[in-house]
Parts: C-alpha cells; structure tokens; sequence
C-alpha cells in the first residue's frame, strides 16, 4: 500500500506541473492563434473532453486504472511535443484533440486507485488524509511550475512547452511502480453498452443522493474552472505587470496547497451541509466582488474561488466515493467531469461574447447571476437528498 501511495503522490506531483499555464494565452498567440481563435480552441476542447470523459472511465472500470494514468502519459508527450512544432489554428486543432484525450485518460481513475488501495487494507476511513495530501502536493506541483516558468520564459515561450514533455516522462516512471489493488470489475460477459446504461439507471432511480452530489460537484468546478481563465485578462485589465502573473499564480496555488491540507478540519469545524453551503457562497462572493470592483486589491476575491476548489475536491469525492461501488467508481466520478466540461463548454464562450460585447465586469456579474441562480437550485436538491 505504501508503495502505491508514493508512486500515486509522485504522480499527482508531475501532473500539476503545468509550465505553459502562466503565458498560455501568449503561447498561443505566438503559434499565429487571435484571441477569439485561443478561446474557440478551449471550446473546442472542453466539448472532445465532454464526449471522451465518461466512456474512459467506464473503459478503465472495466480493465486496468494503471494502464489508464500510463497512456495518459504518453498521450502528454505527444500532445505538447505537437504544440512544439506546429504553427496555426487547425493543427493545434489536433494538439487540442489529443491533449483531450490525454486529460480523460485519468478519468478519475488517479482518485479512484487511491481509494480502492485503501479499501483493499480497510483503511478508506483515511481517505480524507490522504485525498488532501494528494491535492495538496498537486497544488504545490503547480507553484513551482509557476515560479520556474520565470526562467524557462526568458528563453523563448516553446521552452516551457519542452519541459513539460520530460515531467510526462518522469510521471510514467512512477506509475510504473503501482500495483493494482484487488477490487470488483464490471463484469465481462456483458455488453459495454448495457453495463454502462445500467450504471446510469441506478444513478436516476436509486442513488438520486449520488447524482446531486455530481451536479452540485461539477457546478463548484466550472466556477473554478472558469476563474483559473479569467483570471489573466482580469490582471491584464487592472494593469498587473507581465512578471506578476507567475507570482500571482504561484501565490494562488499555495493557497490551493493549503486549504486543501486543512479542508478535513475545516470540515470538521463547519459540518458537512454548511460545507457545501460555503462552497456555494465563496464562488459566488467572489465572482460579484471581482466584478463589481475591477481594480488591483480586488485580486484578494480569488482567494475564495481556491477555498472552494480546494474544498470541494476533497470532501464532494469523499462524500461520493461513500456511496458508490468500486467497480464503478472511475465512470460515476467521470459523470462529474462530463458535467463540468459540457456546462463550461456552452457557458465559456457566451462570458467572451459578452466580454467583447460589452466588458470583462459585465462577464463577471454574469456569471455571479447564473451561479447565484443554479447553485441554490442545486443546493436544494443536495440537502434535500442527501442529508
């Protein structure tokens, strides 16, 4: 067990360090991309993941999780080894598919692997413990990624693109080292087809609990989600110096880093239906103090979309992995991530408009409204089912 929870944990490491994130939009623009084309790209990715989320995790519930997080892997070398080469809205089309395809290979299958590893030593009481450590070491993966990006940049904005290559490579030496826990699989007699329409039928007639969690889960992400996007055009338009994105950032997943560390005692101090009302609440705070007052000190806002990311990750998957099997844990929780992805993919692209149209204020307190508007409905229903 502990093996797998290093090899898990070095994992999760490589996986966060994302380089290119801090100049990700200047990356695109330097590969000929206009700012409409960057965010049509992300559209365009978010609808690939939405498709691919769910059967990868059914696929991976039915085979081998560590087969799933190698080949997630591999696919990461080749899709930031074409973002090195390749100039152009339609090849990085290509760079965007499978880079799609790279992000639903892990289709929940990391958490999943790690609660099953527990669950073999009858140890999942610990998953909280461990869950923060795991999310907590991702964060601070990112940090560092964000403070190394200083240097890799003053070279050409391709390097960054380059080393993540090599921490693809290393995160597939890790993984190597995972033994894959005893667990109950789908069974194989049965068609894939039928196995997964009956998975989705005992979501809407007998876990009615599991699937508001789901929802409510996957409406906290896009929030988050959508903040990690705005974000720069936000320090942009409040006239942040270029050399303060990365120190921002960083700042930023530090704090990840350390919600997610206390989020068991945070939890513990709030109860678990004020947990989720406060999720609801930070989001929402935060998109309506951003928006209504478009100046540098408002930055402080953001601060309350990392509590609620770092939160939600740890006790909603704690609070859905209680109620579900594990030879469907990895489809159940990809439902979460479909959700996420299809409601970014039709809401991110309305925020532009109206941020072209009129300004990023206005895409702000809109975004405030709509999640003002879903989140208490969702809300409703969580409390109502599950507690």
């Amino acid at each position: 067990m502990h093996k797998n929870l290093l090899a898990l944990n070095i994992f999760s490491f490589f996986k966060g360090f994302m380089l290119l994130m801090p100049i990700v939009v200047l990356f695109f623009q330097s590969r000929w991309l206009s700012l409409w084309e960057i965010f049509l790209l992300q559209s365009i990715f978010a609808f690939s993941v939405f498709a691919l989320e769910v059967p990868t995790g059914f696929v991976w519930d039915k085979r081998w999780r560590k087969s799933s997080l190698i080949l997630w892997a591999f696919v990461s070398v080749a899709g930031y080894l074409v973002y090195t080469v390749w100039f152009g809205f339609w090849r990085l089309v290509v760079a965007e598919l499978i880079l799609a395809l790279w992000y639903t290979l892990v289709s929940w299958s990391d958490t999943a692997l790690l609660y099953d590893t527990l669950l073999s030593e009858s140890k999942q009481n610990t998953y909280k413990k461990h869950i923060w450590r795991y999310y907590s070491i991702n964060a601070l993966s990112e940090w560092l990624a964000w403070l190394l990006w200083w240097y890799l940049a003053t070279f050409s904005l391709v390097v960054p693109a380059y080393a993540q290559v090599w921490s693809a490579v290393i995160a597939v030496i890790a993984l190597l080292f995972v033994t894959e826990p005893p667990r109950h699989k789908l069974d194989e007699s049965v068609s894939i087809m039928r196995q997964f329409g009956d998975i989705v039928t005992d979501l809407w007639h007998k876990r009615p609990n599991v699937l508001a969690l789901i929802s409510y889960g996957a409406l906290i992400g896009v929030a988050t989600f959508a903040m990690t996007w705005f974000v720069q055009p936000f320090l942009s338009e409040t006239n942040y110096p270029l050399w303060a994105f990365g120190l921002v950032w960083a700042g930023i997943n530090w704090l990840v880093a350390l919600f997610s560390r206390q989020s068991h005692n945070i939890e513990i101090f709030l109860g678990k239906k004020n947990t989720l009302i406060w999720l609801l609440v930070a989001v929402v705070i935060g998109f309506v103090g951003l928006g209504s007052w478009m100046m540098a000190p408002a930055l402080i806002f953001v601060v309350l979309f990392q509590f609620a990311r770092s939160l939600s990750n740890v006790v909603i998957s704690d609070y859905i992995n209680e109620l579900i099997p594990s030879d469907r844990r990895a489809t159940i929780m990809s439902l979460q991530s479909l959700l996420m992805r299809g409601w970014f993919a039709i809401l991110w692209p309305l925020m532009w408009f109206a941020a072209d149209l009129w300004s990023l204020q206005v895409a702000l307190l809109m975004c405030w409204a709509f999640f003002v508007v879903a989140g208490w409905s969702l809300l409703w229903k969580v409390r109502k089912r599950v507690f």
